[in-house]
């Protein structure tokens, strides 16, 4: 049995897919499994998959129907058996000493969790990114540090912890049970929807912010203006997943609410976007539909709004916790007429 399982989510990174095994399989640390999950993907990547498991014998690799990414690693990790698991993104690659250093904190301080820098990569050159929270062995009643602005560090929006599972080294104990908290139809927030939970069970936690070993690749290009019209319900199942698997750690429940926020407001500016098809009669019955929606989670899941919101820096989201519908959808137009403006 392999101490440490590699799990990489793939669907259409035919491009990236190569480099991102090669930076796999040249890691200094050799005991590990490597489960590639091919989410039904329609281009290449089914036979750059198979054509590397034959190559090495580490390599196992899953063909299914595509699924979503909830799933990919949701049968990822039923196919694993190392102690600690690691997710990579496809499209992704690593420094050849990640796994190394990484199990090596992890070994030597008895983690349930290992956590370090990532690298934002893009065209214009390469950002070292870390985490709030000072680099250090959290355990006993230090972790309650962790537990305390790990979702949220009292910064609007400032989490303690970059939900992405891709800078962690999870063990296996965390992720049993309740691996899969919120609906598999999540295409939003699924990485925060296992990482937080996972957080909350952590007894010790090991932060590294100087070490920046995993490469996040960013690709420039034109994103598509069409709103997905089943973001809003997949925001309310994504945050009652997590008042669900976080109630027992109060510190980390509380951060739900500011957390809510940001994806409402992600939304809502999505929502509000000209040409995506969209008419004002059908953003305002969306939006309203949203607030009845909403407000009923804070209600049914006992999520206390514990933060105020200043209306000059957020006065869209502060119109929106009042239910004043109207008045942000002629705040945002309002703001966008005065930006184009002052150009």
């Amino acid at each position: 049995m392999n101490k440490l399982s590699v799990v990489v989510i793939i669907y259409k990174v035919e491009k990236y897919l190569k480099q991102c095994l090669d930076s796999i399989l040249i890691q200094t640390y050799k005991d590990f499994e490597l489960i590639l999950v091919d989410d039904g993907s329609p281009d290449g990547c089914p036979a750059i998959c198979d054509e590397y498991a034959e190559k090495d014998a580490r390599i196992k690799v899953i063909h299914q129907k595509n699924q979503g990414s909830v799933m990919a690693r949701w049968n990822g990790f039923l196919a694993s058996t190392g102690e600690y698991i690691s997710f990579i993104d496809g499209d992704d690659w690593i420094d050849p000493d990640m796994f190394e250093k990484l199990m090596i904190s992890a070994d030597k301080n008895n983690a349930d969790l290992v956590v370090c820098g990532y690298k934002e990569a893009s065209e214009d050159g390469n950002v070292d990114r870390g985490c709030p929270i000072a680099s250090g062995l959290y355990t006993g009643d230090k972790v309650q540090t962790v537990y305390d602005s790990a979702v949220y560090t009292g910064k609007f929006y400032e989490a303690g912890i970059n939900p992405s599972l891709w800078n962690k080294l999870i063990r296996r104990s965390l992720l049993l049970g309740d691996y899969i908290p919120a609906d598999p139809s999540l295409k939003m927030g699924d990485d925060g929807a296992v990482s937080y939970p996972a957080i909350s069970k952590a007894k010790s936690i090991y932060i590294d912010n100087e070490f920046h070993p995993y490469n996040y690749r960013i690709v420039s290009g034109s994103l598509s203006r069409a709103f997905d019209i089943e973001f809003f319900n997949r925001a309310i199942k994504l945050f009652s997943g997590l008042a669900d698997n976080l109630k027992n750690n109060e510190a980390m429940f509380k951060g739900i609410y500011p957390y809510s926020l940001f994806i409402t407001k992600i939304g809502i500016l999505k929502l509000m976007e000209r040409g995506n098809g969209l008419k004002l009669s059908e953003k305002k019955k969306i939006l309203s539909d949203y607030y009845s929606s909403y407000t009923k989670f804070l209600t049914t899941k006992a999520v206390k709004s514990e933060i105020s919101i200043d209306f000059d820096s957020e006065r869209m989201l502060y119109l929106f916790t009042q239910g004043k519908v109207d008045k942000l959808i002629r705040h945002i137009y309002f703001d966008k007429v005065i930006s184009k403006i002052k150009r």
